[in-house]
């Protein structure tokens, strides 16, 4: 049977709470064979059981349920103490007082995970960059001694 377009989310979320803690499903996976079930579940065709979801709730306390299993509110448990946080519905910024929404910003999760990791990458070729230029400008200035 086709999987819904609910368990493909379910299976979204997943990959970014993995991301999110820079895990891969070989690091939370206790035995080769929960792994490779594991694999099958988040990246294939088989339906993410109820012991599934217990489990990475069970490893990640600081995850919502709510969240993780229906998608509604913040990933992060202190996400409903007013951080700025996300689901597939909508971007909030609850720290003005209330739930005040954020402009044209209601960003899907799973897009939300894409522009944090575009994020995260655009850090580290800034740092990169960085390190180029201080390595050049080191070299022109050996070069103008010599």
């Amino acid at each position: 049977m086709p999987l819904t377009k609910e368990e493909y989310l379910l299976k979204d979320r997943i990959k970014h709470l993995l991301n999110k803690k820079g895990l891969k499903i070989a690091h939370i996976a206790d035995t080769p064979t929960f792994e490779a079930r594991l694999g099958r579940q988040i990246n294939g065709e088989a339906q993410v059981p109820y012991t599934t979801l217990f489990k990475l709730l069970y490893m990640f306390d600081d995850i919502d349920a709510n969240w993780l299993i229906m998608g509604h509110g913040g990933m992060f448990k202190e996400d409903h103490n007013g951080l700025r946080v996300y689901n597939h519905n909508e971007v909030r910024d609850t720290r003005a007082g209330g739930n005040i929404n954020v402009g044209n910003n209601d960003i899907p999760y799973p897009i939300q995970a894409l522009l944090d990791e575009k994020d995260k990458r655009i850090a580290e070729l800034e740092k990169t960059n960085a390190t180029l230029q201080n390595i050049l400008n080191a070299f022109a200035a050996g070069t103008k001694k010599g």
